[in-house]
């Protein structure tokens, strides 16, 4: 099985983007033109440490692999950093497609534009997205619509080797949310996981806090949003996926890079 490993952190706010959190964005000319897409992804209620979403014919598959830890950036920005393993399923497979019909999916459409970091060598250097880069980051700005609910996220993922991928994060934001800060606060109570927030937009309540942890704390508290047991039920619903789907004919999903 070929498996990508990543590390990230994500905010989830509700409406459109504000147009100074658009501009901060693009203040760099390396940043990719916006890109247009949707995604169907699989709905496991109270199962945040798992996502499933079909993405051009295939199931891509996103396992928590560690527990989340919370992360201080500035006062204005904190949040929950985790580390996830991802890998792609085609549905030539009968038990993948059977997975995929068997189960609710929720449409989500995405607007997003997206800035690289390479971290290859000796000093950070932002390249441009469409660059290939063995051990980096990317930072993305989207645009997420379900049906009539609009949402915006802000999220940094890091890739590479398992042993770096949590420095890469951290030199990450590092580069773009401490040196130029957001003109956005990004809290804790809105940073989730995508099977986070795809639970909330499916209840219908945009205003709800988060499924567990600092119940609607701007604040870090001392629990995961994810809940104590996370790394531990990540890897049990691995193996459960993985004998669900065939992942022994898993192949790599996209990345970062």
């Amino acid at each position: 099985m070929m498996l990508n490993y990543s590390a990230e952190i994500r905010w989830f706010l509700h409406g459109p983007i504000p147009g100074a959190m658009a501009e901060w964005f693009a203040i760099d000319m390396l940043g990719s033109e916006p890109e247009e897409r949707s995604d169907d992804y699989i709905l496991l209620p109270l199962c945040p440490s798992a996502g499933i979403k079909l993405r051009e014919g295939k199931l891509q598959v996103k396992s928590l692999c560690r527990e989340p830890s919370p992360l201080m950036i500035t006062s204005e920005i904190n949040g929950w950093a985790s580390r996830w393993v991802k890998w792609s399923l085609d549905l030539t497979s009968s038990s993948a497609r059977n997975f995929y019909r068997q189960n609710d999916t929720i449409r989500v459409q995405k607007r997003r534009w997206q800035r690289k970091l390479s971290l290859e060598g000796d000093f950070a250097e932002e390249i441009p997205h469409g660059s290939r880069a063995e051990r980096g980051c990317t930072m993305e700005l989207a645009a997420l619509q379900v049906e009539a609910d609009v949402w915006w996220t802000l999220a940094l993922e890091s890739f590479g080797d398992p042993a770096t991928i949590q420095d890469s994060l951290q030199r990450c934001i590092l580069h773009f949310l401490r040196r130029s800060p957001p003109p956005i606060r990004l809290l804790a109570a809105d940073s989730k996981s995508y099977s986070e927030w795809l639970e909330v937009v499916a209840r219908g309540s945009a205003q709800e806090p988060p499924l567990s942890g600092p119940s609607g704390s701007a604040g870090l508290g001392n629990t995961s949003p994810l809940g104590g047991s996370s790394a531990s039920s990540g890897a049990s619903m691995r193996s459960m996926l993985s004998a669900i789907l065939g992942a022994g004919n898993a192949t790599s999903p996209t990345t970062g890079k």
